[in-house]
């Protein structure tokens, strides 16, 4: 989830008393800068005009910073240096390009804290940690915040600390944390309304909303969104905080299964990150409007605005855009049949997801606001001291405070540590769980391409070359019949009509070996007993042991067995010279298993591993996507057993 508060707090809390300029004002400095000689004064002149321009018109703001940089090197004042780099960096954060604005506001943050001024801290500070969360690091952001607050607090500025809640409960919805994310956010709220802050208020619902969603209390969450939507609407326009409005409104809907009534949502703020030329929010607003169309089905529309999001993501935006782009693409291609596709954009969509969700950076977040919570506690002891409350207590009473607080101070350390633990385990687990989703859902991918292409290759075999073969012994028995053929001729007329028809049954058997229809029509445990009563028994007696499949498992686990099955006989009856083959399959809930003994003539099982043929290589690719294995018994002269394992766990948990 992005940051909903960065550019407001770029606007107001950053930028002290600036406001934006209308074009008449814009125009009044432009003359004023005109007629303007002292360096110091148009030093001024250009810093409003960049600052104004970056919001308005990005394009035409850079001329402008470039000469008050200029002017402010040359007079040598470090607050005017770091001013220039500060619109520096507010313009190449209105432009999309996260990186550089974060490395020019950490150049103005080594100036200010040589300067001292609170108000100037903090201003850089909140930037900082505004861009750290737009790149997913939501770790340094909490780290930015908690000074800003701290700063805050010092100088008791409401507006300042109201703000900066609101930012940190947005990390806090970041990492998943929500119901700590409410407990800022309800500090937040009241500062506003103590203030009568509108947009300070429609910004705190906002965020709220958000952790309410996360706490799946959606009615909730809908009434805190349409309220900050309302309210942003009504106060003078902030067309990226608005934006930002209509993406989590939008978001909502698509949680309460309302994605007819999402769609416009999304594009009004797609639109409004245009008129802004905002290229990070562009891509990423683009990305949601591709995603709800390929759930509405609207693939050709999707597949659009999708492609556009991509094709205008940069380095140095947001990583937020790729995750949702790559993971709709993967949905995109399942619904077009292309299951290659679809597996190169879901790996691509792991990948992003992964380097978001580090556990490293969770653990970080842990620590930062443990540290801060500890600092607050030993500032509260501080006050205490300074009101002489300490000094007034007996030794005696003393000595009972400090053990008191020691022990509370361990217990609390005891049990931070086993929520940690705790948290990690979770954290590990549901890592875990996403990527044992993932390898289901690409070998599902895989599984059903393959079953697709044996359809397609059985369907020519039967339609185009069977049909052809029927057709030739159709015109070679006419010629038999309408010519008069003797002797030898008419002997090998014979024999090419026998052939042909031959292979007409060999075409007809392949193709039905290759899509076996009885699997879909009759379940598993009749399409094996079938296979099996089409073998010659007087050529190899078969023994077949099936239980456990009355209830249906999954149908890409059931074409795996059954071709692994279908294979092994096939060797058996090609190679092995067995008079007696004895099959047992068993479901047995959690697993699969099957055996597959035969009396025949064995091999040498190290041969597998350099000599192994197609057959057997692609029984072992099927069951590798499966999670499963397969083990081969056998030396010459002694038979073979194949023991085949595939678990089912991974299926339950879905």
């Amino acid at each position: 989830m992005r940051t909903f508060l960065n550019t407001l707090l770029a606007i107001i809390l950053l930028c002290a008393i600036r406001t934006t300029a209308q074009s008449d004002d814009l125009d009044s400095l432009r003359r004023l800068l005109g007629k303007e000689k002292n360096d110091s004064s148009r030093v001024v002149l250009l810093s409003e005009l960049a600052y104004n321009l970056s919001m308005v018109a990005p394009d035409s703001a850079q001329p402008y910073i470039d000469e008050e940089l200029e002017l402010a090197k040359k007079l040598n004042i470090p607050r005017l240096i770091a001013n220039a780099l500060n619109d520096q960096a507010l313009h190449c954060y209105h432009r999309g390009d996260i990186k550089r604005s974060l490395a020019f506001n950490l150049k103005a943050l080594e100036i200010r804290r040589t300067i001292g001024d609170p108000a100037l801290l903090i201003s850089s500070l909140n930037k900082i940690a505004i861009c750290h969360s737009e790149l997913g690091d939501q770790n340094k952001a909490l780290q930015y915040n908690l000074e800003v607050l701290k700063l805050s607090e010092q100088i008791q500025n409401q507006q300042y600390i109201g703000l900066t809640l609101a930012n940190i409960a947005d990390v806090m919805l970041n990492t998943k944390r929500y119901d700590e994310a409410s407990k800022y956010l309800r500090r937040s709220i009241n500062i506003a309304i103590a203030n009568e802050d509108s947009v300070r208020l429609g910004v705190a619902c906002h965020e709220m909303a958000t952790a309410f969603e996360g706490l799946k209390k959606f009615d909730s969450a809908y009434h805190y969104q349409k309220t900050a939507v309302l309210v942003l609407e009504s106060v003078a326009p902030d067309y990226n905080s608005l934006s930002r409005a209509y993406n989590n409104m939008a978001f909502l809907l698509r949680n309460m299964m309302r994605d007819a009534e999402a769609l416009p949502y999304y594009k009004k703020a797609l639109l409004l990150a245009l008129e802004q030329q905002n290229g990070d929010n562009i891509c990423f607003y683009a990305a949601n409007v591709g995603s709800i169309l390929v759930d509405l089905r609207s693939l050709d529309s999707a597949r659009h605005y999708l492609r556009f999001a991509l094709s205008r993501h940069q380095p140095g935006f947001s990583l937020r855009t790729l995750k949702t782009a790559f993971a709709s693409m993967g949905n995109y291609f399942i619904l077009k049949g292309n299951a290659d596709s679809a597996i190169i954009y879901y790996n691509q969509y792991t990948a992003v997801s992964d380097s978001i969700y580090s556990e490293e950076s969770l653990r970080q977040i842990n620590e930062l606001h443990t540290r801060y919570e500890t600092e607050q506690k030993e500032l509260q002891l501080q006050h205490l001291n300074d009101k002489n409350t300490i000094m007034q207590l007996s030794i005696f009473r003393k000595n009972v405070a400090i053990w008191s607080i020691s022990a509370a101070f361990i217990l609390a350390l005891i049990l931070g540590v086993l929520f940690y633990k705790r948290y990690k385990l979770k954290q590990q687990a549901r890592l875990q769980a996403e990527i044992l989703k993932q390898k289901q859902m690409a070998s599902e991918a895989v599984i059903a391409a393959e079953e697709y292409e044996r359809k397609r290759i059985a369907g020519e075999l039967h339609d185009g070359i069977g049909q052809m073969f029927s057709v030739v012994k159709m015109n070679l028995s006419g010629i038999a019949d309408r010519t008069e053929i003797s002797g030898e001729d008419k002997n090998l007329l014979d024999k090419t009509i026998k052939l042909v028809d031959e292979s007409c049954r060999e075409v007809r058997s392949i193709s039905h070996q290759m899509m076996p229809n009885v699997l879909n029509e009759t379940g598993f445990t009749a399409a094996i007993n079938q296979f099996v009563d089409k073998i010659d028994s007087h050529r190899l007696d078969v023994t077949l042991d099936i239980t456990g499949f009355e209830k249906k498992i999954p149908g890409n686990v059931e074409a795996v067995v059954y071709r692994i099955v279908q294979e092994c006989v096939n060797n058996v009856i090609k190679h092995a010279k067995a008079s007696h083959l004895d099959i047992q399959i068993h479901n047995e809930g959690d697993h699969i298993s099957a055996t597959i003994e035969d009396n025949g003539t064995g091999f040498d099982t190290s041969l597998l591993e350099t000599s192994g043929g197609i057959g057997v290589k692609g029984m072992i690719a099927r069951l590798e996507f499966l999670g499963g294995k397969m083990e081969y018994d056998s030396a010459p002269g002694k038979g073979t057993v194949v023991v085949i394992h595939i678990p089912l766990k991974a299926y339950e948990q879905q």
